[in-house]
């Protein structure tokens, strides 16, 4: 007797039942897919008159008869004789060539457009509030959000299921609002700015690392404190240093840290405004792709910038009312090949700035919506276009997404979006060969 009429015997059919294997959905990463792509490609269809091939449409393949053979005797038919043959090659020269797309002939003025990462979207929605601050990590596989919710959140794409659920949630700071988020240039830790005096460290699972000293609100010269002494507004690591950062505040400093020392800044920029009482709130500051210039937008509507190996005296460059006055620069980003510099004002304006003739912006669009103060602009990995969101005109509207060209700020690409979009993230990962970079956009819950 065999094992299974033993186990058959004594009644056991089994241990335990089997675990059924989920199957995976092959059309998932289509339904993905925006509504208006569908709209676009079955007008396209209509318009050229080109149906898309599918293989429901495909007609069975039947047998073919050769003269002098017998239908009722099965096995296989005679091969073709010559003349067969001959006419067979006369036909397919008749036919029509089949349509190969890579074809130079067949392009139109839809193929030379620009191609932006916009044809899939997921929503992932966990936050409460407007989403305010928001990265990505150098290899493009988890994302670091920030809300006025006070939470910060970390999503995983690989461990992520269809829930779409992050796999970290924490309040770095009680019930204050986070202003920033950045990863290092390694990926291995990420600060993050709230509306304290003091910035906090991570490491790339959301375990802190450190917090930052504040410094003594009672001594006035803030050379001379050890941290900041206001709240917080924005944070950027040195683009090739990843032991290295710079914080922002509205202590009217701009902050150099190593993360070795929590207790004491390395150097600290004073941001001297031409007002009365000689301060002012530093809302955005970066560094430049190679490090040696540290940029910082303020309230008072200037925008500065230092040599990185400079006493920090005074600015080597600066444009007094870049912005309007009162207005907060959502954000200071240099370009790819750090000529030029991009700014997000909170005046409904984006505008781009040459280092080299530094007295007026080479382009401005003047028509872009803001709805919250942090509101920000991004550069394209390949250098050529600018990203930014545009608020909606009503409550419960539609917001916008603008793409524009990069020297003249001309529009090429609007984007419709629920709701106002607040911070954008344009990841450059496998640009521009593959267009498998990443486009993320978080925005407001007007609802």
């Amino acid at each position: 007797m065999d094992d299974k009429d033993v186990f058959a015997a004594m009644g056991i059919a089994g241990f335990g039942k089997a675990t059924k294997k989920r199957q995976l959905d092959p059309n998932r990463f289509e339904k993905n897919k925006r509504s208006e792509e569908v709209a676009s490609l079955s007008t396209a269809e209509v318009n050229t008159g080109v149906s898309l091939p599918s293989s429901s449409k495909q007609p069975a393949l039947k047998p073919t008869a050769h003269p002098g053979s017998d239908s009722d005797e099965p096995g296989p038919s005679l091969p073709p004789t010559r003349q067969e043959e001959d006419e067979d090659e006369d036909k397919d020269d008749d036919e029509e060539p089949e349509f190969d797309p890579s074809d130079p002939e067949y392009d139109d003025e839809d193929s030379q457009l620009p191609q932006f990462p916009i044809t899939h979207e997921i929503v992932m929605k966990d936050h409460t509030k407007v989403i305010s601050a928001l990265a990505l990590d150098p290899s493009g596989a988890r994302v670091l959000s920030g809300s006025h919710d006070y939470d910060c959140k970390l999503w995983d794409f690989g461990g992520m299921d269809y829930r779409c659920k992050p796999f970290k949630t924490w309040e770095p700071s009680g019930t204050y609002h986070i202003h920033d988020v950045k990863y290092s240039i390694d990926g291995q830790r990420f600060l993050v700015v709230s509306g304290t005096t003091q910035a906090k460290l991570y490491d790339r699972d959301g375990e802190e690392e450190a917090t930052f000293i504040k410094g003594d609100m009672y001594i006035r010269d803030m050379k001379h404190t050890a941290g900041h002494v206001f709240e917080l507004s924005s944070c950027a690591w040195h683009p090739k240093n990843p032991e290295t950062f710079i914080t922002g505040a509205a202590d009217s400093t701009i902050r150099i840290w190593e993360v070795e020392n929590k207790r004491k800044q390395k150097s600290v920029i004073v941001v001297k405004s031409k007002e009365r009482g000689a301060r002012t709130k530093v809302t955005s500051c970066a560094y430049s792709p190679d490090g040696n210039i540290i940029s910082g937008a303020c309230v008072d509507g200037a925008l500065h910038m230092w040599q990185a190996n400079s006493n920090f005296v005074r600015p080597n460059m600066t444009i007094e009312g870049a912005h309007t006055k009162g207005t907060e620069t959502g954000s200071v980003v240099f370009s790819v090949d750090g000529r030029t510099v991009l700014t997000r004002g909170g005046d409904d304006t984006v505008k781009i700035w040459d280092l080299r003739a530094f007295k007026k912006p080479l382009a401005v669009r003047s028509d872009v919506g803001t709805l919250y103060p942090n509101t920000n602009a991004m550069f394209s990995p390949d250098d050529k276009y600018v990203i930014t969101g545009a608020a909606a005109t009503t409550k419960g509207g539609k917001g916008r997404l603008l793409f524009m060209e990069k020297d003249t700020l001309d529009v090429v690409k609007t984007l419709d979006v629920d709701s106002t979009p607040v911070k954008v993230f344009w990841h450059n990962c496998h640009w521009p060969l593959e267009r498998s970079n990443m486009c993320a956009i978080l925005t407001t819950n007007l609802t």
